[in-house]
């Protein structure tokens, strides 16, 4: 397990439990690609994904279909950094402003600066996160 590059987990009922238990797994330090989608993870768990070694070398987290809401959201790019990530899929986890504020905080202090896909589709956000997203100057 030490070269695990790309982990897909989706559709497994992962919990935020388990999702805590993934994060200080120490074999997964090289991982680049990380399917959480269509899980059961909400703020719990984001505070534990933004707190993993491996979110330094993620270059692909896919979170869509989990009930992170805003806190989730927020909490996972207050505190996460992700120098390598390029691909980021949101669709259908409910950021709304709080969520998508802290996204564009997290990219102003150059937290994501890698990142060139950006997905929230269904993502219930509301008028003003829209116009935040469009003036995140890489969308």
């Amino acid at each position: 397990l030490h070269t695990l590059r790309d982990l897909h987990v989706a559709h497994t009922g992962l919990n935020d439990r388990s999702l805590s238990a993934l994060a200080l797994a120490p074999t997964l330090h090289r991982l680049q690609i990380l399917d959480l989608s269509h899980n059961r993870l909400t703020l719990r768990g984001m505070r534990a994904l933004s707190e993993a070694p491996f979110t330094k070398t993620l270059t692909s987290l896919l979170l869509s279909h989990n009930t992170l809401g805003p806190a989730g959201v927020a909490t996972l790019f207050d505190l996460g950094q992700f120098p390598q990530l390029r691909h980021l899929d949101l669709t259908r986890t409910q950021p709304r402003q709080e969520g998508i504020d802290a996204l564009c905080r997290c990219i102003e202090r150059g937290g994501l600066p890698m990142l060139s896909t950006l997905r929230v589709t269904h993502a219930l956000i509301d008028d003003a996160a829209q116009h935040t997203l469009q003036d995140i100057e890489i969308l």
